[in-house]
């Protein structure tokens, strides 16, 4: 089973709760953290802080060290579009529709 989380910036205590529930998950379950980018938001300070290496969990950075604010939203909603395609997960986790991450996230699993 592959589970996929997306939003704009996971970083901070992101990558350590993440990690957490990856450890928890069954062994034949798949994490995959879709990451925006890393710098740009709110936690723009801990920008270079490193990404866990759990068995069962792997990371996208679709957009690394670009600034969200600076991105085109159709480049940010092509993207996940293109990333969830290729994950094909049987269970999808999005932020809020408000924002693009969110708003691409529900669309595929509506279209799905």
């Amino acid at each position: 089973m592959k589970i996929v989380i997306t939003h704009t910036e996971f970083s901070l205590y992101w990558k350590e709760r993440l990690s957490v529930f990856a450890k928890q998950l069954p062994t034949h379950y798949q994490l995959v953290v879709i990451d925006v980018t890393s710098a740009g938001g709110v936690y723009d300070f801990a920008k270079n802080e490193p990404t866990p290496h759990i068995a069962n969990m792997s990371w996208i950075h679709l957009f690394d060290n670009k600034n969200i604010f600076e991105l085109p939203s159709r480049e940010v909603f092509k993207a996940i579009w293109n990333c969830l395609e290729s994950e094909n997960p049987d269970i999808v986790v999005a932020g809020a529709i408000a924002s693009t991450p969110g708003a691409a996230a529900v669309n595929w699993c509506r279209n799905k």
